[in-house]
């Protein structure tokens, strides 16, 4: 049987081009549900839809954490440049 640890070590979500909720989750040191709780509100990047799944672009994340993590604009996968 496999075993899989929970969390995967910060640089290999660091080597992703596109980060999923567990991946921000490891990244801020915070849980899931906190990340799901920014997308609500509107805190954080809107994400890109896949069908179920929902991603960001390592590059959007990076953009927004330099710029001070403004509240991000309702549009998906953008930020906003208040």
């Amino acid at each position: 049987m496999f075993s899989h640890d929970s969390r995967a070590p910060m640089d290999a979500v660091q080597r992703k081009s596109m980060l999923n909720v567990r991946d921000l989750a490891i990244r801020w040191s915070c849980s899931t549900r906190h990340v799901r709780r920014l997308i609500t509100a509107h805190r954080i990047p809107q994400p890109i839809k896949l069908g179920s799944l929902i991603r960001w672009p390592l590059p959007v994340i990076e953009e927004w954490e330099r710029e001070g993590c403004p509240k991000a604009s309702k549009q998906t996968g953008g930020s906003s440049h208040e």
